[in-house]
């Protein structure tokens, strides 16, 4: 960006022409906000290392990079080394096609998609960890379940007031399930 702004007017112009000549491509966009929030969010991160320790802290960060969207997202918690809580894969129900953790990102897209972007940035504050597992079932249908830990008590009664209304909402397609500090979701296309 800072390169970017040193060029000329004519130079912008056919870079943007150039970056916007290729369309956007067919998939959800979901899919388009994952493959972009490095973008997005990257550009404050960097301004946040550089406030917090110069150079060196930019430099510090390849030899030791974000663990989550959670530290890009909210730098101080990269500064402490608040790193995402273990939790333990959830069971699938049918063969495993992919697994891993959304992160405070992919939580909050998920649940943006089916309670609004407000409800869902209130019920991923305080985000701890998670994994996921997606399966297909045998009816056809690809399900996600996701076991997802909370910093607190309040963040984890706001994640299953969130929770709650979308499964309101999802004609039985998805259920919560809670036991002791995990809380664990499951949805079916």
């Amino acid at each position: 960006m800072a390169y970017e702004a040193k060029l000329s007017a004519a130079d912008k112009a056919a870079a943007t022409k150039e970056e916007n000549s290729g369309g956007t491509p067919k998939v959800p966009n979901i899919v388009l906000q994952i493959i972009g929030f490095p973008y997005a969010a990257g550009p404050d991160f960097v301004d946040a290392l550089v406030k917090h320790g110069g150079i060196a802290a930019l430099n510090a960060a390849y030899r030791k990079p974000p663990v989550s969207s959670e530290q890009i997202l909210i730098p101080d918690r990269y500064f402490s080394q608040d790193n995402p809580k273990h939790v333990a894969y959830p069971h699938a129900d049918g063969a495993l096609i992919d697994k891993g953790d959304l992160g405070l990102i992919g939580l909050f897209l998920t649940l943006s998609q089916q309670v609004g972007q407000t409800e869902a940035a209130t019920g991923v504050r305080g985000w701890g960890g998670d994994e996921y597992v997606v399966w297909k079932a045998s009816s056809g249908r690809y399900c996600l379940r996701d076991s997802v830990v909370m910093d607190d008590p309040d963040s984890t009664a706001a994640l299953h007031t969130a929770l709650a209304e979308w499964a309101s909402k999802s004609n039985a397609k998805m259920h919560v399930d809670s036991s002791s500090n995990v809380t664990t979701f499951t949805s079916c296309s």
